[in-house]
């Protein structure tokens, strides 16, 4: 019987196929479910236009890419829910994101209407709309906790530490712009740990040059 968790693809060609990676299967995304691979190699530095630019090269391609925060965060979550080879998922992933971790997901703070911009500048752009400035704090003491299905389309908190518990041990803490202004404001959505807590961070720039986890769905 084939293996249901995790399973972990060792390194033995320069080919993506044969690059070091997780399988993930079950992993549940914008309404579909598949399995996906999390490539162990992160990509450079780059500001999240070049990641969108990257994306678009890689999609025509057929090659891993860097992903949106729903769907990074839907591929860690699966893995820490059915197990099986995470142990050094699990290590890669924390020392990613505790080096900061890019993503295609933007926070627009609008004198309107806010929204989150996931895939942003890419052919696979969507936009879910909503009020996104607020305190920050852990996610379980938020009182919008609507805002964590905005970003992360998971509104269950218990579940989302549970994940950051087993990524960082630590709880997930919630860091955006807090109050409105005359103007409309774009922000990256990154995610950053410490041995304090695990960051969901959208209030960085857009020019900041930070690594992203690359990902493709593979069935």
């Amino acid at each position: 019987m084939a293996k249901q968790g995790v399973v972990y693809v060792e390194p033995r060609a320069s080919n993506w196929r044969q690059e070091a990676r997780w399988e993930i299967p079950g992993v549940s995304y914008r309404g579909n479910v598949g399995k996906y691979a999390i490539l162990k190699k992160m990509t450079p530095p780059l500001i999240q236009e070049k990641l969108a630019e990257l994306y678009e090269k890689e999609k025509q391609a057929g090659n891993p890419r860097p992903t949106d925060a729903p769907l990074l965060w839907a591929n860690i979550s699966q893995a820490c829910k059915i197990g099986g080879d995470t142990k050094n998922l699990i290590a890669s992933l924390q020392k990613g994101i505790r080096g900061w971790s890019n993503t295609l997901s933007q926070a627009v703070y609008s004198p309107l209407r806010d929204r989150a911009v996931h895939n942003a500048n890419t052919s696979d752009e969507y936009t879910i709309q909503g009020r996104l400035v607020g305190p920050d704090g852990f996610i379980k003491d938020i009182p919008d906790k609507h805002i964590l299905e905005m970003i992360l389309e998971n509104k269950n908190v218990e579940e989302i530490d549970n994940v950051s518990q087993k990524v960082n041990s630590t709880l997930m803490y919630l860091w955006r712009v807090n109050s409105k202004s005359g103007e409309e404001v774009s922000k990256v959505v990154v995610f950053y740990a410490d041995s304090d807590r695990l960051y969901l961070n959208f209030s960085r720039y857009l020019c900041n040059q930070i690594p992203a986890f690359r990902v493709l769905q593979i069935e």
